[in-house]
């Protein structure tokens, strides 16, 4: 479903990371094939009971866009991701491989259907179904602003980008 290049990393190694209709994200090497690894959802898993869902049906639905940042890679998310009929943005520690402790749900709730990180990689945005973009640090998950109802798409917003120097955001429906 979608592809992001994530870069290199300390050691001179290019990653790409990818999401896929098997409800997998997960982060390959483009030089060390054993170093590939599905990033683990374990916590979402554990949300639902083994003997009440089909084990596939206890992941996160397919991601629709990713978003990675290596800028404060070491000290909090630095990924986030958005996924089909999900009112969630979920965020991604790509030093653990693993969910983040926080999700980020914009207001009004609504599908999340884009989003993006800032330069300086503090903050998070999403774009909904509704035309709403919300602004979240990503070091505490609390939403930090949003666009306001005047000033909304009238549908939904899908594609988000903010610019090298943090002023400004650009969105398309």
């Amino acid at each position: 479903l979608g592809l992001a290049a994530v870069g290199g990393g300390a050691g001179g190694g290019a990653w790409l990371l990818s999401a896929a209709a098997d409800r997998t994200l997960r982060i390959s090497s483009l030089w060390r094939p054993q170093q590939n690894r599905e990033l683990s959802q374990r916590r979402e898993e554990k949300r639902h009971s083994m003997h009440e869902t089909d084990p596939l049906q206890r992941r996160l639905p397919p991601a629709l866009q990713l978003c990675s940042s290596q800028r404060r890679e070491r000290d909090w998310a630095n990924l986030i991701s958005c996924h089909a009929g999900s009112d969630t943005a979920y965020t991604w520690d790509l030093a653990k491989k693993a969910l983040a402790p926080h999700t980020l749900r914009p207001e009004p709730r609504a599908c999340v259907l884009s989003v993006a990180i800032s330069a300086c990689g503090n903050f998070g945005y999403t774009g909904s179904a509704v035309g709403a973009i919300d602004k979240f640090n990503l070091q505490s998950g609390l939403r930090r602003g949003g666009v306001l109802p005047a000033e909304r798409h009238e549908g939904a917003v899908r594609g988000l980008a903010a610019d090298a120097t943090g002023r400004e955001l650009y969105s398309g429906g």
